[in-house]
């Protein structure tokens, strides 16, 4: 009996134990949870504050190539919205089928309320421009809907000869997209003569129109309209109509890149519909005329591949680079046609004339002779649009941002060269694929080179030379460069030293281990080097391309192809 209560004293004991143990252990965990939680209200505020700095000071996540602070860029949406309710109490949108010049005195009254607004401090207002206002009102307030009514000038109209015109693509695009009234013969002379009876005293003729979506891209509608009515070989450029009348309400409104954002109003053609009225420029149609059986086969011949090519995973879009060569051939076929003209006429031509026409874009017929077709991936439209916007205008900066882009002075040099090094970095460390480093790195090339002032004003020219030497011509050498076609996405794909396409456009004599398309890249960049070593007065940027023989890559290989 003595030991079970012995026994039990001692398990009595034990649990005693084992009880005072856990319980300091509790306690002890308490404390350290207590010690915890007060350090981390010590350090909260600290990563709450380094939030609201990198908000202050940093751009966008998503968005690393921009100066401008993510807080900027709220306020300025915040600060637009404001300014939008107040002009538009005080001048109400017209409507959506008001006329012209309603619409256009709308943009003067709005553009009016941003001028007054600079008045105290072209930098420091807040206020959008009031350009940019209307733009997205009328985008905003769009049909879904609207017509692109295209005119041309009476005098270039006479001067289209059917020559000139792809008869057969007129007589199918003509009922779909010549004027509503017309019922003739769907042949261009028929349809020219119809027009030039209709619009007698008018200074410009309404040739036909296409329907279009408020988001569709203008320039991409023009071309295809121009393209189904058979005059894709005599566009030349669009123009604003009554671009005075616009200039005195808003000097900064221009052709807008979506259809939308344009001053559409009623219709004449089409009662009750919205339509933008544009005008196109057009080119000589004898010159069009001279060059159209071969330049008609190798444009279809290009597109028919770029629509082929959009039907697969790789969709593409070409660029024509000029040749080398180009100028002296064009000369060499001058000179000929004017001494064959003066066998034929007995008469001494004078060689002495102006030479200069024989440079202009329009003297080079769009044939594989003249140029060099390179193939891109389609991503390259959207990166060129965005990068060349925003290094020579600012595009997509805050406000105060995009102003001191406008001042073009030594400021603005600055800024270039921080935009410079912020898409190099961004292109090299965000930008995954070779294919879309390469349309970035092209597109940026290219925006440099357009506006090189820049590079004269500035407070680090050293930086310049460092940039476009040692950083992107080092980038396009060392890496770019010595990837093969298809790593790079150029050309339209294909085992062979050059793709199908390419031989198509190889002009005889020409060295077939590199394909069409790398002789068409190494050329642009030929012409980009040529402008940055051309803009440096010291002579100390140097764009060298050059890279080792046994470092040349193929032109293709059998390898799976990286995406």
């Amino acid at each position: 009996r003595e030991t079970e209560v012995l026994n039990t004293q001692q398990k009595q004991s034990d649990r005693q134990g084992r009880s005072s143990s856990l319980l300091r252990k509790t306690k002890s965990e308490k404390q350290r949870t207590k010690e915890q939680k007060k350090q981390q209200r010590i350090i909260m505020p600290m990563i709450i504050m380094s939030r609201e700095m990198a908000y202050a000071q940093y751009p966008p996540d998503d968005k690393p190539y921009l100066l401008s602070s993510a807080k900027q860029l709220d306020e300025d949406a915040e600060d637009e919205k404001k300014h939008t309710t107040e002009w538009l109490k005080e001048h109400p949108y017209p409507g959506l089928l008001s006329t012209f010049d309603a619409k256009v005195q709308w943009l003067g009254q709005i553009h009016k309320l941003y001028e007054d607004e600079l008045e105290e401090s072209f930098y420091s207002a807040s206020a959008p421009e009031g350009h940019d206002v209307v733009s997205k009102v009328l985008l905003d307030k769009a049909p879904s809907t609207i017509w692109l009514e295209v005119f041309v000038s009476l005098s270039e109209l006479r001067n289209v000869s059917s020559d000139a015109v792809d008869g057969d693509r007129f007589a199918a695009g003509v009922p779909k997209h010549g004027c509503v009234a017309y019922t003739g013969a769907q042949n261009w002379d028929a349809y020219k003569n119809w027009l030039l009876e209709q619009e007698k005293g008018k200074d410009l003729v309404l040739i036909g129109s296409i329907e279009c979506s408020k988001e569709d891209e203008l320039i991409e509608k023009l071309q295809e309209f121009v393209k189904e009515m058979g005059l894709a070989l005599l566009f030349r450029s669009p123009q604003e109509i009554n671009e005075m009348q616009v200039r005195r309400a808003c000097y900064e409104w221009g052709i807008h890149r979506i259809v939308g954002e344009n001053l559409y109003c009623a219709s004449e053609e089409r009662p009750g519909c919205a339509s933008y009225a544009i005008q196109i420029n057009l080119k000589n149609g004898d010159s069009a005329a001279a060059s159209k059986p071969n330049e008609v086969q190798f444009i279809q011949m290009l597109e028919e591949k770029e629509q082929a090519s959009l039907q697969t995973e790789q969709p593409k879009t070409y660029l024509l680079v000029q040749r080398d060569d180009a100028v002296k051939k064009k000369r060499q076929l001058s000179t000929n046609d004017k001494k064959r003209k003066s066998s034929v006429s007995g008469e001494q031509d004078d060689d002495d004339g102006d030479e200069d026409d024989d440079d202009d874009e329009e003297a080079f017929p769009r044939t594989a002779e003249y140029f060099h077709v390179l193939w891109l991936p389609r991503e390259y439209l959207h990166l060129n649009n965005q990068i060349t916007s925003h290094f020579l205008d600012g595009e997509g900066e805050a406000r105060c941002m995009q102003r001191r882009f406008q001042k073009g002075n030594t400021d603005t040099g600055n800024l270039k060269i921080e935009v410079l090094e912020k898409w190099l970095d961004h292109i090299k460390r965000e930008m995954r694929s070779y294919r879309t480093k390469l349309c970035a790195t092209l597109a940026l090339t290219k925006a440099i080179s357009l506006d090189t002032s820049w590079m004269e004003d500035n407070e680090f020219p050293e930086e310049v030379v460092k940039l476009i030497s040692k950083n992107l011509a080092a980038y396009w050498r060392t890496i770019l460069l010595r990837k093969d076609d298809d790593d790079l996405g150029i050309g339209l794909g294909g085992s062979s030293s050059s793709s199908p396409s390419d031989n198509d456009a190889q002009p005889d004599g020409q060295d077939m281990t590199m394909s069409e398309s790398r002789k068409a890249l190494l050329s642009l960049l030929s012409m980009f080097g040529k402008r940055l070593e051309s803009a440096d007065y010291e002579g100390k940027i140097k764009f060298n391309l050059k890279i080792g023989h046994s470092r040349q890559p193929k032109a293709s290989s059998n390898k799976k192809q990286k995406v």
